[in-house]
C-alpha cells in the first residue's frame, strides 16, 4: 500500500504461514466443498495475493523507468519477502475462518493484534485507524474519525489488497458481498470512493470465481449500477485493456491497473508482472493483481 515511501520488511517464514493459513481458510469455506474448479479458483485468489505482493514489493515507489534503471524489467521475485497487502489479507482471511463470518469488531481485533507487532510496512490512512482501534476507540468510529482527521480525503488502496477472503466467502451472495465489501473497507477507509471501489473488486472475483475470467469481464460493468462514477469508468476501461494516466485516486488506479493486467493478458504470470512492470505502488498493484488472476487461473497457474 502506499501513501508514503515505506521500507519493505523480508520474512522468510511468512510464505509458509500464509499457505498453511489460506488452505485452512479454503477448507473451512462450505460452499466450495465437493467442487474441484471453484477451490481451484479459489485458493488461486489467495495465494495470488502472497505472490503478487513478493513480485512487486522490492520495488515499490519506483516509477516504471527508475525500476528498469536500477533492475531491469521485472521477471519474477526478486527475494522473499511481503508486506502488509499479504499479512492484512491473512488477517481477514484468520477472522473469518475464526467466526465462519464476517464479524466487523472481530476484524478490528484481529488487526490490532497484527498492529501490536509494529510491523514495517502499513500505509497512513491504515496507519491512523489501527492505531485509534489500538486505542480502544469502537470499531465502527475509528475509520470516520480517521477520515475526519484526513480532511476527507480518504482515497487510499488499503481495503483493495485486503478484500480478497470477503469477496471470496460470500461470492454466491451479492447482498452479502455487498455488506461484507463495505465492512472491510470502512474499518479504515470511511469513503464512498474506498467503498464502491473494492465493491468493484470483490464482485470481480466473486464473479471470476462462479463464471471464469471472460464472463466476468464482460459482465462486470453492469453490476455496478448506481457507484461511483468514477469507479465504474475506471473499470470499464480497465476491462477495455486501458490502463490509468494521469492523476487519480489511488484506490481507483489501483483497480484500473488490476482489471487492465487481467484483461489484456493470458496467464498469472503475465497479468502479475505487467502490473508490477508499470511500476508505482508495485506490491499492492501486483498483490490486487494476482488476486484476480489466481481466481481466473487456478492455484497451479
Amino acid at each position: 500500500m502506499a501513501g508514503e515511501k515505506r521500507t519493505v520488511r523480508s520474512d522468510r517464514s511468512t510464505g509458509g504461514t500464509y499457505r498453511r493459513d489460506a488452505n485452512v481458510y479454503i477448507a473451512r469455506c462450505p460452499w466450495t466443498s465437493g467442487n474441484p474448479m471453484l477451490l481451484d479458483r479459489f485458493s488461486g485468489a489467495l495465494l495470488g495475493v502472497a505472490v503478487g505482493d513478493m513480485v512487486g514489493a522490492p520495488y515499490e515507489g519506483m516509477t516504471r523507468y527508475e525500476m528498469w534503471e536500477r533492475h531491469g524489467k521485472v521477471s519474477g521475485p526478486l527475494i522473499p519477502m511481503v508486506t502488509d497487502d499479504t499479512e492484512m489479507t491473512l488477517a481477514v482471511a484468520r477472522s473469518v475462518c475464526r467466526m465462519g463470518r464476517v464479524v466487523p469488531a472481530d476484524l478490528a481485533a484481529e488487526f490490532v493484534r497484527w498492529f501490536q507487532l509494529r510491523p514495517a510496512t502499513v500505509g497512513r490512512t491504515t496507519f491512523i485507524a489501527l492505531q485509534l482501534l489500538e486505542e480502544g476507540v469502537p470499531w465502527d468510529e475509528a475509520g470516520p474519525r480517521t477520515a475526519e482527521m484526513l480532511g476527507g480525503h480518504v482515497t487510499g488502496n488499503g481495503p483493495l489488497m485486503r478484500c480478497a477472503p470477503v469477496a471470496l466467502y460470500a461470492a454466491n451472495d451479492p447482498h452479502l458481498l455487498a455488506v461484507c465489501s463495505e465492512d472491510v473497507t470502512m474499518l479504515t477507509h470511511a469513503g464512498r470512493t474506498c467503498v464502491d471501489a473494492t465493491f468493484a473488486l470483490c464482485t470481480c472475483l466473486a464473479a471470476i470465481l462462479l463464471d471464469g475470467r471472460e464472463e466476468a469481464l464482460a459482465s462486470l460493468d453492469g453490476r455496478l449500477v448506481g457507484r461511483d462514477r468514477r469507479v465504474v469508468r475506471a473499470v470499464g476501461r480497465g476491462v477495455a485493456g486501458r490502463f490509468p494516466g494521469g492523476r487519480l485516486p489511488l484506490v481507483i488506479s489501483t483497480l484500473q491497473t488490476a482489471i487492465a493486467a487481467l484483461a489484456t493478458t493470458s496467464t498469472f504470470v503475465d497479468a502479475v508482472l505487467l502490473a508490477v512492470n508499470r511500476g508505482g505502488d508495485t506490491d499492492t498493484n501486483g498483490s490486487v493483481t494476482g488476486a484476480l488472476a489466481g481466481a481466473a487461473y487456478g492455484r497451479t497457474a
